[in-house]
């Protein structure tokens, strides 16, 4: 299993996969949700076959979950938080069975360290249910390689059972539920069978058939609430999103070199991509040509992708999934050295180096999220600089409760005076939906724009709002006055702007909530 016994800190390894779930956990429960975890939270209330924004899989897993522990934040992202943690496990286990023990610990380690897995380890967002169906598809895709090449799979089979084609099909089209990203895994698996003369015969086999249909039919929500809208999702995620761009951008892409190293970590990032040619250069060994092929395709397409659209840093994050292997078998073998001594240095050089960042930035992610740490350690690490706490994504989990009580005082007060009870709006769906899970209320979003609540303010909701009084809220990172959209819409003619609304953590300035009263 592995050449060299474990060392007593590789055997804590387990141990601090157990105490990062647990923490998770707690941590979970503890602070409110980021404006993304509330959005989803939100599209539960009105519960879709799928969404605008991503299919429905993340608000079928909140809705199972909160319907039996609560409307609160630690049943909001208790499916995401066993998602990543079941991820981990696929991940070890692949690592496992492609090498040995000594490589899926360390493997296991850095999807637990790495910040662009760390970050999502806990949060409800898409990418928990489609990075578990990516790791499981990636596991048994190896599975299927190693029993179509030596003749051994979940048994003494002579042939890939319909089962695990079945599961394959299924896990993919559940993946697609989550995120469109899955695709990218289904069509690694396809490159790779494909340009392996003793696997090509798969993608030909009855059972490879089976797994597209089932992974169709899964996929079937999708296609049936896109259709039913207009195709509203696809032409947003394939056509939309990409354009606008002005063609070429050099300086966007130097931004998505750098957005990478920053989420990544410039040790890792750097490490990920050696590996990454390494397995190329290793393709003649199957384990290293399967995590070429599993990495290769999803990381070309969004580099590319930056350099002629927008983009999002963590979207490469499924592709590096397996280049976390290759990595940690490197670190394994010593990265070539020829002699013991020359191992053992390169893998001290390269551990302290990725421990210099990925311990510190893990301690302060999770530090930060229950006390306003971050702007300290931006004035001490850039003293001239005036910091901004919008920059401090932590705060964002912050203030909603206080606010909600303020608003529900100006609301009672208006009801106290002969004024019918103001509804809540906002402009932007980070505010709708963070102040919707605040007051357990349906709050509007009032701007130009799509996105879920587009689809459900019809003009007959919108005309039932006309002559009712509102209460406009915005913050210091999405400002806007609704006095400027007045033509926009016919449900309000003035406003008068109220008092801000000044929120502090433990006495640290976090957020100016602007209100407008309007009618």
């Amino acid at each position: 299993m592995f050449d060299r016994p474990l060392s007593p800190l590789e055997r804590l390894i387990p141990v601090f996969l157990v105490a990062v779930f647990v923490l998770r956990l707690v941590l979970g429960g503890m602070v409110g949700l980021g404006d993304d975890e509330a959005y989803y939270w939100d599209w539960t209330r009105n519960l879709q076959l799928s969404y605008f924004d991503h299919p429905g899989m993340i608000a079928w897993m909140i809705k199972a979950s909160v319907s039996i522990f609560g409307d609160n934040a630690f049943a909001v992202r208790l499916p995401a938080i066993i998602c990543n943690s079941l991820a981990t496990l696929f991940l070890f286990l692949l690592a496992l069975e492609m090498f040995n023990m000594r490589t899926a610990l360390y493997a296991a380690l850095l999807h637990t360290l790495v910040p662009i897995y760390a970050l999502g380890g806990m949060m409800a967002v898409p990418d928990a249910p489609m990075g578990l169906a990516w790791s499981f598809l990636a596991w048994i895709g190896w599975r299927v390689a190693i029993r179509a090449s030596t003749g051994t799979f979940f048994g003494a089979e002579d042939r890939v059972t319909l089962s695990t084609w079945f599961m394959i099909g299924l896990m993919l089209g559940l993946g697609f539920l989550s995120k469109y990203t899955t695709v990218m895994v289904g069509a690694s698996l396809v490159l790779f069978y494909f340009f392996d003369s003793r696997l090509r015969r798969l993608l030909m086999s009855p059972g490879f058939g089976l797994a597209l249909f089932i992974a169709v039919i899964a996929m079937f929500p999708v296609f049936i609430w896109n259709a039913k809208n207009g195709w509203p999702s696809f032409a947003y995620h394939l056509s939309e999103r990409q354009g606008g761009g002005g063609g070429a951008n050099f300086v966007r892409w130097a931004q998505f070199w750098v957005s990478q190293a920053g989420f990544f970590t410039p040790v890792i990032f750097l490490l990920n991509m050696f590996a990454m040619l390494i397995a190329l250069f290793r393709s003649n060994e199957i384990q290293w040509r399967y995590l070429f092929w599993l990495s290769f395709p999803t990381i070309a397409l969004f580099t590319a992708q930056a350099l002629f659209a927008e983009f999002k840093p963590h979207w490469t994050a499924p592709g590096h999934f397996a280049l976390l292997i290759a990595s940690a078998k490197l670190f394994e073998e010593g990265f070539g050295g020829r002699e013991e001594f020359q191992k053992t240095f390169r893998r001290r050089i390269v551990g302290w180096s990725t421990a210099v960042f990925l311990i510190p930035l893990f301690v302060l992610f999770h530090v930060a999220v229950l006390s306003p740490v971050i702007p300290a350690v931006a004035q001490a690490v850039m003293p001239a600089a005036n910091w901004d706490p919008k920059f401090d994504p932590t705060n964002d989990l912050y203030g909603w409760d206080e606010l909600a009580k303020h608003l529900n005082m100006i609301r009672d007060d208006r009801e106290k005076n002969g004024t019918p009870r103001p509804y809540l709006a906002s402009s932007r769906y980070q505010l709708v939906s963070q102040l919707a899970f605040a007051t357990k209320e349906k709050v509007y979003r009032l701007s130009p724009g799509t996105d879920h609540y587009s689809f459900l303010q019809t003009p007959e909701v919108m005309g039932a709002l006309k002559d009712r009084p509102m209460i406009f809220v915005s913050d210091n990172r999405y400002e806007r006055d609704p006095r400027g959209d007045i033509a926009l819409y016919s449900v309000f003619s003035m406003c008068a702007e109220l008092e801000p609304f000044v929120f502090s953590r433990n006495g640290v300035y976090a957020r100016t909530f602007r209100i407008y009263d309007c009618r």
